[in-house]
């Protein structure tokens, strides 16, 4: 790709972000519905997820559990460990309709790739294949996925590229985690039971 096609295509996709994002500021078109956008904000962020899963593993006393959950953590990892380098590489600003009120550090104030779609796609597609889950609970975990992705434009946080970018690694990262970076169940097994005999739990 040539610099004029490749600025040709980040002027297109600033401007597209632009246009989308209707729930930027209160002030926006859509306004109203940003503390809705804030909510889904918050269901996925890295640290409630490592927290609630980390709780999990010491409350749970199923082996099986003990596996899939510590193999959860760890791909919560993978998923900080990429996004945060991807970040730190391309230092691609945020849409500049982007309200500065969120939680970041250091390289999450960049905006290349969304680290919420990568970690919801990849949360998704890790609860679907490692979990029994009725049908309903199936649908609402994609829907959930999808919605995380979708306001990370309307909110103006991300550019829609860096969305996409996202929704591809979080599917990467799952694989890389299933295919390569499995934890195996003895291995999780004496990791915990220590703690959790050690605690009491």
């Amino acid at each position: 790709m040539t610099a004029a096609k490749g600025r040709s295509l980040l002027d297109w996709d600033t401007a597209l972000t632009g246009r989308l994002a209707v729930c930027s500021s209160p002030d926006s078109k859509y306004g109203s519905l940003r503390p809705v956008m804030r909510c889904l904000e918050y269901s996925c962020h890295g640290i409630a997820w490592l927290v609630c899963a980390g709780v999990a593993v010491f409350a749970a006393h199923q082996i099986e559990l003990h596996e899939k959950l510590l193999n959860l953590i760890s791909a919560l990892f993978v998923d900080i460990v990429f996004v945060g380098l991807c970040k730190a590489l391309v230092r691609r600003k945020r849409p500049f309709q982007n309200n500065n009120d969120m939680m970041t550090i250091s390289v999450d104030k960049y905006s290349f790739p969304s680290g919420h779609a990568s970690r919801a796609v990849m949360v998704a597609c890790f609860i679907l294949a490692q979990f029994s889950l009725g049908f309903t609970f199936q649908i609402l975990i994609i829907v959930w996925s999808v919605c995380i992705c979708l306001s990370r434009i309307l909110l103006g946080r991300h550019h829609v590229i860096d969305v996409i970018f996202g929704i591809i690694l979080g599917f990467v990262e799952y694989q890389l985690v299933v295919s390569f970076l499995w934890l195996p169940r003895d291995l999780c097994e004496g990791l915990i039971r220590p703690i959790q005999e050690e605690l009491h739990l």
